[in-house]
C-alpha cells in the first residue's frame, strides 16, 4: 500500500510506482520492503518511508530508480512515463 493510501488519499497511477518500486526492491533483497507486527506499525514505517540500500550486487543506478519509485510524497514521484525517460 502506498504512503498515500495510508493517508486515505485517492489512488492515482503514481501509486502503481510506488508499489512496482516496491517489488524490486523486494526482488533484489529478498526481503519485504517493511517489516513489523502490525497494520499500525506497517503504516507509519510506510510513511517514512526509510529504506536501506539494496544489495551491493546491484547498481548505483538502480538503487537510484528505486528510490525514485519509492518517494513518499506522490507529487514528486515520477510517473511511469517520467520514469522511462529518466532510465538511459
Amino acid at each position: 500500500m502506498s504512503p498515500e493510501l495510508v493517508d486515505q488519499i485517492e489512488y492515482n497511477d503514481k501509486s502503481d510506482v510506488w508499489s512496482l518500486g516496491a517489488i524490486v526492491y523486494e526482488l533484489c533483497m529478498l526481503e519485504p520492503l517493511f517489516k513489523s507486527d502490525g497494520i499500525f506499525q506497517l503504516s507509519r514505517k510506510i510513511k517514512e518511508g526509510k529504506t536501506k540500500r539494496i544489495s551491493s550486487l546491484f547498481s548505483d543506478e538502480l538503487d537510484w530508480v528505486i528510490n525514485l519509485m519509492l518517494e513518499v510524497k506522490h507529487e514528486k514521484r515520477p510517473s511511469i512515463n517520467e520514469l522511462l525517460k529518466t532510465v538511459p
